[in-house]
C-alpha cells in the first residue's frame, strides 16, 4: 500500500507554516502561499478560517504587504462575530447556572477564553456546549426562553440515541450546537472524564482537560468529511504553546478505543512537519505501532483519501446540495446524503438502516 499522508494541499501547507512555523521561515512561506492562491477571487474555506490567525502572525512579525488590509478586515469580522457569540454564551450560561445545569464548552470557545489573548484570532461559527443527557429537556427550555429554536422537523427527545447534538439558532442567526455526547455517536463509548472548572465573566462552566481537548480536536479533524479540516492544527499548536506538560499516555490510551490510531499518527506527523512545537517522537512511534495493521491503514485510506471514480466521489463527498436530484445515492436510496446533517441520525449507516427497514422490510419506521 502506498504511504499515506494527511491530505492537506500545498497552499494550505504554506499557510500553516506561516502561522505556526518558525519565525525565520514564516515570511518565505507566506510569499509561497500568496503565489499559490488567488486571494481576491478564491480561497478554500478551511484556509479562510485561518486568515485572522494569519493577520495576527504577520502583525507580530511587523510584516506589511498589499493584502494586509484584507486580512485585517477578515480578522475584525471574526472579532465582531466572536464578541456576539461570547455575549450569547454569557446570557445562556447565566440561565444554565441559575437552573443548576452544569455544562462544558468545546472547540473555539475554550481556546479563546482560556488559551488566547485575542478573541479575534480564532474564527468561530457557533458555540459548542455539552450538557448531561438528563438535562436536555431543561436546557432546551432555557434556549427556547432565550429565543433559540431548532429547525428539525421531528421530536428531539425521541431521537437522543441516534444523534450526539442538535443545532439551535435565534433570529439574529447566532447558533449554538447543543451536545449530550461530546464525540460523534460512533465513539460515544469513549469517556472524556476530567473536565476543568473555570469561570468566565462570573459564569461557571467546564472545559476539557488538555489531553481530552487534543483528542476531541484531532478526532474532529480526522472524522469530518467531505472537507478535510486543518483548523485542528492551529488549535493543537495553541494548546501546546500554553500546556507544557501533556499526559500523552492518557491520549494514547484513548486511541485504543477507536479505529483511528494510524490517522492520529498521520495527523501528528503532519503537525510536526509544520509546527515550531514538536510532539515527542515516542508518541508518534507508539501510534504508528498501534496502527500498523492492514485494517487500520485501510480505514485511514477510506477515511482520508478522496476516491477517483465518479461513484466513489459521490459517496465520499456526500453532501450534494445543489444537484441532489441527480445524486445517484438520492435516486437509488431515497435518502440523499446531504440530508444526514438535518436528520435525526448521526451516521449514514443508521440512515440507510432506517431506509432498509421502511422500504425493503416494510417495517413501520419513521422517515425524515
Amino acid at each position: 500500500m502506498k504511504e499515506l499522508k494527511f491530505p492537506i494541499s500545498k497552499s494550505q501547507t504554506y499557510l500553516l507554516k506561516t502561522i505556526i512555523g518558525d519565525d525565520n521561515t514564516s515570511i518565505e512561506n507566506y510569499n509561497k502561499w500568496v503565489d499559490s492562491v488567488n486571494f481576491v477571487n478564491y480561497i478554500d474555506g478551511e484556509s479562510y478560517a485561518l486568515i485572522p490567525a494569519l493577520y495576527k502572525r504577520l502583525s507580530s512579525l511587523g510584516f506589511n504587504d498589499i493584502n494586509i488590509n484584507r486580512y485585517k478586515g477578515i480578522y475584525r469580522k471574526a472579532f465582531y462575530k466572536n464578541s456576539l457569540l461570547l455575549h450569547m454564551l454569557k446570557a445562556i450560561g447565566s440561565e444554565l447556572n441559575a437552573n443548576k445545569i452544569p455544562f462544558t464548552v468545546l472547540k473555539g470557545i475554550p481556546l479563546i477564553i482560556n488559551y488566547l489573548d485575542d478573541i479575534g484570532v480564532r474564527s468561530m461559527g457557533d458555540v459548542d456546549m455539552v450538557v448531561d443527557k438528563k438535562d436536555i429537556p431543561k436546557t432546551i427550555k432555557v434556549l427556547n426562553n432565550l429565543g433559540f429554536y431548532s429547525d428539525c422537523g421531528y421530536d428531539i427527545y425521541e431521537n437522543l440515541d441516534t444523534r450526539h447534538s442538535y443545532s439551535f439558532s435565534n433570529e439574529k442567526d447566532l447558533e449554538i450546537d447543543l451536545y449530550w455526547i461530546p464525540l460523534p455517536v460512533s465513539y460515544k463509548h469513549i469517556k472524556l472524564d476530567n473536565p476543568v472548572a473555570i469561570t468566565y465573566k462570573s459564569i461557571s462552566m467546564n472545559i476539557l482537560a488538555p489531553e481530552d481537548f487534543i483528542f476531541q480536536a484531532c478526532l474532529h479533524g480526522a472524522s469530518w468529511d467531505p472537507t478535510v479540516s486543518i483548523r485542528w492544527i492551529f488549535d493543537l499548536q495553541t494548546i501546546l504553546t500554553i500546556e507544557k506538560e501533556i499526559d500523552w499516555n492518557h491520549f494514547i490510551s484513548k486511541t485504543d478505543e477507536t479505529r483511528l490510531p494510524y490517522i492520529f499518527y498521520l495527523q501528528f506527523k503532519c503537525f510536526n512537519e509544520l509546527s515550531s512545537i514538536k510532539i515527542p517522537e515516542w508518541v508518534l512511534d507508539s501510534l504508528c505501532e498501534k496502527g500498523n495493521t492492514q485494517l487500520s491503514k485501510r480505514h485511514a485510506k477510506n477515511k482520508l483519501i478522496r476516491p477517483k471514480t465518479l461513484l466513489g466521489r459521490l459517496n465520499w463527498y456526500g453532501y450534494n446540495y445543489q444537484f441532489r436530484e441527480n445524486n445517484v445515492i438520492y435516486r437509488l436510496r431515497h435518502y440523499p446524503k446531504h440530508k444526514l446533517m438535518m436528520s435525526r441520525y448521526d451516521r449514514y449507516r443508521d440512515l440507510l438502516s432506517a431506509y432498509i427497514k421502511k422500504y425493503i422490510l416494510k417495517k413501520n419506521t419513521k422517515s425524515n
